[in-house]
Parts: structure tokens; C-alpha cells; sequence
């Protein structure tokens, strides 16, 4: 069965505090790995937030997988979060409403 969950990015220890997000230095390696899970098929929805929090979080990213573990691998594969640029907590997110479901895939009910 196909879940959904949600990635939540933060600056990790090697983030820039004096740098915009679009300025981090690796974070190209960033948008390349979220543009990969895209083309995988992965990725539901996924940007950097609007508002300049340097203190909260720079981004989130929607993600289907078959399980919790599966999805904390992926995010885990970024090359931005192995070299501690970005943080990432992953979170299961149950959605029973809204117009957006029709471009999660279906449930596989047979497990």
C-alpha cells in the first residue's frame, strides 16, 4: 500500500544563516535530488517556504512510499542531509479530503 508523508526540511549545522535559501552552497545537490524523486514518481508536491524563517524550516516536500521506512530511506539519500546542509524529518500524513488526491496514486489494497 502506497502512504503519503511529508519532509520536513530545516537547516542542518552546515547551513549558512547569512545566506538565502537558493545561495546555500550545495544546495543545487538539493533540488537535483528532489527533481529525481519527482521523476520516480515519488514526489507529490515538494518547494521551499515563502517566508524567511532562518530558524524553522526552509522547505517541505510530499512523498508517497509504501512505508515509514522506506520513505526515511529516500530522505536520507539526499546528498544535502548526509553532509548536514539540511535536516530532515519525515512524518506520515493521512488526507482524506481535498482536490490534490487525484494525483496521489491508488492504495495497493492487496499489501
Amino acid at each position: 500500500m502506497r502512504q503519503l508523508f511529508v519532509l520536513f526540511h530545516s537547516p542542518g549545522p552546515a547551513w549558512d544563516h547569512a545566506l538565502g535559501f537558493t545561495e546555500q552552497p550545495g544546495i543545487g545537490e538539493h533540488i537535483t535530488f528532489m527533481r529525481g524523486l519527482t521523476e520516480r514518481g515519488a514526489m507529490v508536491l515538494g518547494g521551499p517556504f515563502a517566508d524567511k524563517d532562518a530558524g524553522g524550516p526552509v522547505g517541505m516536500a510530499v512523498i508517497t512510499a509504501s512505508a515509514a521506512a522506506e520513505a526515511d530511506r529516500l530522505a536520507h539519500q539526499d546528498r544535502s542531509v548526509e553532509r548536514g546542509l539540511i535536516r530532515v524529518d519525515v512524518r506520515p500524513w493521512t488526507v482524506p479530503m481535498g482536490s490534490a488526491l487525484a494525483v496521489v496514486p491508488p492504495a495497493d489494497e492487496g499489501g
